[in-house]
């Protein structure tokens, strides 16, 4: 019985840290929302009293949590019918378009990304890079217990000697693992491009 409530004791001893952390980070979350709702409000109420432009510069920018961005481009995100999803999502996809509107008062993709099968093309490339480094990484995080024959072929194949196999699988499992959340934030981009241009096209028919 004694040695039960000391593995329990170790065990909360251990997750009771965690969830200590993971509440303070709710907390912390819900309370920069109350601030940054209390900040937007007072700045967008007052700011056709505001004369300095360096201030007005200044609100549009912490708006938009970020000073890389147009002050005309901001301006025009708000305008979309979910602003706030708007903003989360060209802070997100913003390295696809150009940093201004164009005379017709739309986002403008670079020249790169302006034909849709270029776009298209490069996030199924993501796709399918995240889910073969998945894969990759499952078999290496599984090696220490189990290691497919075909995969001791290929390790074989390539000189690596018995005794080397969870080292290998180890730098197999942080490279994979580095894909997967960079395929994952890529693939992110396009998705979130695709919806900020459905948000436009809705705000564009609002105001015809």
């Amino acid at each position: 019985m004694k040695e039960i409530l000391i593995q329990i004791g170790s065990f909360l001893g251990v997750f009771v840290p965690l969830f200590g952390l993971l509440y303070n980070i709710r907390v912390d979350a819900s309370r920069k929302l109350i601030e940054e709702f209390n900040f937007a409000r007072s700045f967008l109420e007052e700011k056709e009293h505001l004369k300095n432009s360096f201030v007005i510069e200044k609100g549009y920018q912490a708006i938009a949590g970020s000073e890389r961005f147009d002050i005309d481009v901001i301006k025009h995100l708000l305008d979309f019918p979910h602003p706030c999803r708007a903003l989360k999502d060209y802070k997100i996809s913003h390295t696809l378009f150009e940093e201004k509107k164009n005379s017709e008062n739309r986002l403008v993709f670079k020249w790169l990304y302006r034909y849709k099968w270029c776009r298209y093309s490069l996030a199924t490339f993501h796709f399918f890079k995240y889910w073969l480094s998945g894969i990759v990484t499952f078999y290496a995080v599984i090696s220490p217990i189990f290691i497919p024959e075909f995969i001791v072929n290929f390790l074989n194949s390539l000189g690596v000697k018995p005794d080397q196999y969870l080292i290998v699988m180890l730098m197999f499992a942080i490279i994979s693992l580095y894909w997967v959340i960079t395929s994952v934030q890529s693939f992110a981009i396009y998705i979130r491009a695709y919806y900020l241009l459905e948000q436009e096209k809705q705000m564009l028919n609002y105001n015809k």
